[in-house]
C-alpha cells in the first residue's frame, strides 16, 4: 500500500526557457518508520536533510549555492552515518557543524564537526565536545545565532533554556534560564 509518508527527497531544476524540469531523487530512505525533514542551515550555507525514527537519526547535507546543472546533480553528504539508538541534528557556523547527540549522554551534548570531515568514514570519532548541558537539563532543540548557541529542553519536566557562548575565547560562562 502507498502511504504518505515523507520518505524522498528531490530536487527539481526547472529550465525557464523551455519549462522543461529535471528531477534528482537526493535520498531515498525505505524504513517505514522514518521520516524525511529538510531545513536549511540558519547560516544558508546548506541544506541539510535528516531521517529520523523514534530512536535514530542520520543527517545529510548538501552546500546551497553550488552551480549543479542538470547532467551534475548535488550529493547528499552524510553527516554522521546512523547508529542504532542514537539520535543526532545539526546546524552549521563558520565552517563547523554543531551536532547535537545522544550519543555518549542520554540527555544530548553538543558537539563540534568540522566541515572538511563531511562525508568521511566513522565521522563520530571525529567528534569534539564542545558542551555538555549541567545536571539532566534534556535537550530538545537548539538555535545557532552569530555569537550563541541556543539550547531549549527541559529538566524535571520544567522547560530550560540554555545561552552558551560560541567564542572560544569568551570567558562568559553558559546562561541558564
Amino acid at each position: 500500500p502507498q502511504t504518505k509518508r515523507a520518505c524522498q527527497v528531490s530536487r527539481l531544476l526547472v529550465n525557464s526557457r523551455d519549462g522543461s524540469v529535471a528531477d534528482d531523487l537526493l535520498w531515498e530512505d525505505s524504513n517505514a518508520a522514518a521520516y524525511l525533514e529538510v531545513f536549511r542551515t540558519k547560516d544558508r550555507q546548506f541544506v541539510l536533510l535528516s531521517s529520523n525514527t523514534k530512536d535514530t537519526s542520520e543527517v545529510r547535507a548538501v552546500r546551497c549555492g553550488s552551480d549543479f546543472s542538470a547532467s551534475s546533480p548535488p550529493i547528499a553528504q552524510t553527516l554522521l552515518e546512523r547508529r542504532e539508538g542514537v539520535e543526532y541534528f545539526a546546524e552549521h557556523r563558520n565552517d563547523t557543524f554543531f551536532v547535537v547527540s545522544n550519543h555518549e549522554r542520554p540527555d544530548f551534548s553538543v558537539y563540534k564537526l568540522v566541515e572538511r570531515e563531511l562525508g568521511s568514514a566513522d565521522g563520530w570519532s571525529r567528534l569534539e565536545n564542545f558542551y555538555t548541558p549541567p545536571g539532566t537539563l534534556h535537550v530538545t532543540d537548539a538555535d545557532i545565532l552569530r555569537e550563541w548557541l541556543v539550547l531549549y529542553g527541559h529538566e524535571a519536566a520544567a522547560p530550560q533554556i540554555c545561552v552558551v557562548p560560541l567564542n572560544e575565547d569568551s570567558s562568559d560562562d553558559a546562561y541558564l534560564a
